[in-house]
């Protein structure tokens, strides 16, 4: 490709500070590429916020700039140096994402910037992933099955975590009600993926991503919620691996789906004696205990905690689960059994429904 004459001076877009577990082949890409358009007669104006590099040196580029690796910050250097375009590929994602907001926000074109490399639209096409599977499939190139959130509900099911917050606020702008986007949006979805995982539509990774979009979702909502004073009262489940048993996959599975369904849980860890997980009942003012075994030497222990609530007069309902739990066994102690992570949902809310109808 022959040298350009009309461009002067051309702004790069490092990668930023490298941090642990990340490659630094931008790093060392960015290095060469700054000595290289210097070589060739270009002034060069970088950016790039790691002092810990080579990149930064002063011999590197003609001039440095360490801000932030922001748009605000990217667009005042812009204003300032008025390159005559900016090379954003050999920084990276970092870089990728800077020239799409500076493209987007119409700094580019207010400045007169051209973008070296990889056009504006080819950048989108290859980072959007519904533009992507559109673009294999105008050239016949096959794809696997697959989705993109267009709504809260849709993220939830989908388990797309990375959109759910943008997703949330879209709504919250337009006016929707906090509580509404819960009860009458989120737990709805989660619900349905709680069915899809009884069809063996969908397994315990796509539960577990699902639970966890969820959670994302709701904590953006939680303070709004806590400001309202009315809001309504949370019912409380106090849940614990019992005495002698160290495992608690399933347990933080169960506790996980059961705050994404309105429950507020406090959950005492593994290896819990019953006179803690009861005074922890008492402390709380529990509506529910619930307890988890994987071993059949320490689901009797489970027998404790029934027996100590029942000696308290506590009136809580207790709710059993684990590998090796049945049906049978949780009804010779006088607790209710729950099968799985959505069937301890299920469970709790009859529970709950059951008192309240007394």
């Amino acid at each position: 490709m022959p040298k350009r004459s009309d461009i002067h001076k051309i702004l790069v877009i490092g990668s930023g500070p490298i941090v642990i577990g990340q490659a630094a082949e931008f790093d060392y890409a960015g290095t060469q590429a700054c000595l290289a358009l210097r070589e060739e007669g270009y002034e060069v104006v970088l950016c790039n916020s790691n002092p810990a590099t080579i990149m930064t040196d002063t011999t590197i580029a003609d001039k440095v700039y360490m801000e932030p690796l922001t748009l605000e910050y990217l667009a005042r250097v812009i204003r300032y140096e008025r390159p005559d375009a900016v090379l954003p590929g050999i920084g990276g994602q970092t870089g990728l994402n800077l020239a799409m907001q500076l493209y987007k926000k119409g700094v580019l074109a207010e400045c007169g910037v051209e973008l070296l490399g990889t056009d504006a639209r080819s950048i989108e096409r290859a980072e959007d992933r519904e533009l992507f599977k559109e673009l294999c499939a105008e050239v016949g190139e096959p794809v696997l099955p697959s989705a993109t959130a267009q709504t809260v509900e849709e993220a939830v099911i989908l388990g797309d975590r990375e959109s759910v917050v943008g997703l949330v606020e879209k709504e919250l702008e337009a006016g929707a009600d906090p509580f509404e986007l819960v009860r009458g949006r989120l737990i709805p979805a989660i619900t349905e993926v709680g069915s899809k995982y009884e069809r063996r539509e969908y397994f315990l990774p796509q539960l577990l991503r699902s639970a966890e979009t969820m959670q994302t979702a709701f904590a953006r909502l939680k303070p709004l919620l806590e400001r309202e004073a009315n809001a309504e009262a949370q019912k409380i489940i106090v849940v614990a691996t019992v005495e002698g048993d160290i495992h608690d996959i399933g347990k933080n599975i169960v506790s996980l789906m059961l705050g994404n369904h309105g429950f507020k849980v406090v959950d005492l860890g593994k290896d819990v004696k019953a006179e803690a997980i009861v005074e922890a009942a008492v402390a709380h003012k529990a509506d529910l205990i619930g307890l988890s075994a994987l071993m059949t030497t320490t689901m009797v222990r489970m027998r404790d905690t029934v027996d100590l609530v029942k000696q308290r007069g506590l009136g809580v309902d207790v709710m059993v689960g684990g590998a090796v739990v049945t049906p049978a066994f949780a009804e010779s102690i006088g607790a209710n059994y729950s099968s799985d992570a959505v069937d301890a949902v299920r469970l709790a809310k009859s529970l709950i429904a059951a008192r309240k109808n007394q």
